[in-house]
């Protein structure tokens, strides 16, 4: 979700500018981030294949971060950047009442349905006494 893309970007990349700007009749702190010098060494190649840059547009008001722009560079000395890449949430409202049907998961005709909460769960309290580490100890591969 937006929690954990939020920090990605925070763990992988150095934000060198911001400015003030407005757009659409709305005012945004605009930031700007480049790969982090420390990269982690399974993340390096993401410097050549993947976006140079990361401008995030944040609601003056909220801090909320509505538009995610991502740009490649397209010469040698990081000079020509194109935009590859534009994420933006539209309509964002928050502490509005939400229905309790809005959660429900109804699952497709013919799919076959397998509650493992309650090993999810002993999983998670084995974890916390001590005993084998949680899923969040262990890493993703």
């Amino acid at each position: 979700g937006l929690p954990a893309m939020m920090a990605g970007i925070e763990s992988t990349m150095t934000f060198d500018a911001h400015e003030n700007v407005q757009r659409d009749g709305r005012r945004y702190i605009v930031v700007q981030g480049r790969w982090s010098d420390d990269l982690p060494e399974e993340l390096q190649p993401l410097k050549e294949a993947g976006p140079s840059r990361v401008r995030i547009f944040l609601a003056e008001d909220s801090l909320f971060p509505e538009r995610f722009l991502y740009y490649q560079r397209m010469s040698p000395d990081g000079n020509q950047l194109q935009k590859i890449l534009e994420l933006q949430f539209l309509d964002v409202e928050f502490d509005v009442p939400v229905s309790s049907e809005a959660f429900t998961f109804v699952s497709p005709p013919g799919t076959e349905e397998h509650d493992e909460t309650r090993q999810f769960l002993d999983l998670l309290q084995s974890g916390e006494e001590g005993g084998e580490a949680g899923a969040a100890d262990t890493p993703v591969q």
